[in-house]
């Protein structure tokens, strides 16, 4: 074999190895682009089943945190607990034990507040919890009520970043009455009770528990 023969032979040998690197090279590079695409589009089909969910999970633990830092009592509602302990101890409805006057204005409450109490044996701290349950019991049913109606208005496509309850942190009525020992925290459960309700195809069309609703919040 001549030695022109066996420089022909190197250099194509040498030509072939180039371009196996060069389609080795390109087919890494498609690799990575279909895994750069896959990661968005993984994403963007995780999203609008957890997303949504999320957003809301974050508000109830901020109504929850403005709950647990601003929480108090009013001098008003130490009325309705004085009324509750003597009560509960078998005084009577009184403010005063031996007098025949009632000074509260929101029976529901405070039946609700005599049942609890008469259990713990204590006022403030169940009072506050009573409020926190009932409040962020409110909270939650109306981010399910928004849910559902958000999904049947728009024909099933929700909007995860509009929702009432969004603005209930920003309401300082709401953030202060909500831990103030009044019957508050119970109006609250009672209308978000009354928005799920309605939000629900079973029970919008049951009367009566929209009429149980309106009198409970009438006696609240």
């Amino acid at each position: 074999m001549s030695k022109r023969r066996k420089k022909q032979r190197r250099r194509a040998g040498t030509g072939r190895g180039a371009g196996g690197q060069a389609r080795r090279g390109a087919g890494a590079g498609e690799t990575l682009a279909a895994a750069g695409q896959a990661r968005p589009a993984l994403a963007a089909a995780i999203w609008p089943d957890i997303g949504p969910w999320a957003l809301r999970l974050l508000l109830c633990l901020g109504v929850l945190y403005v709950a647990v830092s601003t929480g108090w009592v009013t001098d008003d509602a130490r009325i309705t607990m004085r009324q509750v302990w003597n009560f509960v101890n078998g005084d009577g409805m009184t403010i005063n034990v031996g007098d025949r006057v009632q000074a509260f204005s929101h029976p529901a409450w405070f039946l609700l507040l005599s049942g609890l109490v008469a259990v713990t044996r204590e006022l403030f701290v169940s009072t506050l919890a009573l409020s926190f349950v009932l409040a962020g019991a409110a909270v939650a049913m109306l981010i399910i009520a928004e849910w559902r109606l958000n999904g049947r208005v728009r024909g099933g496509k929700r909007l995860p970043w509009l929702t009432p309850a969004l603005l209930l942190p920003f309401s300082i009525a709401f953030c202060d009455y909500m831990t103030s020992g009044l019957e508050n925290p119970l109006s609250y459960f009672l209308v978000g009770l009354l928005v799920w309700c309605l939000a629900s195809d079973g029970l919008a069309s049951q009367r009566r528990w929209l009429f149980l609703l309106m009198a409970a919040l009438v006696l609240t």
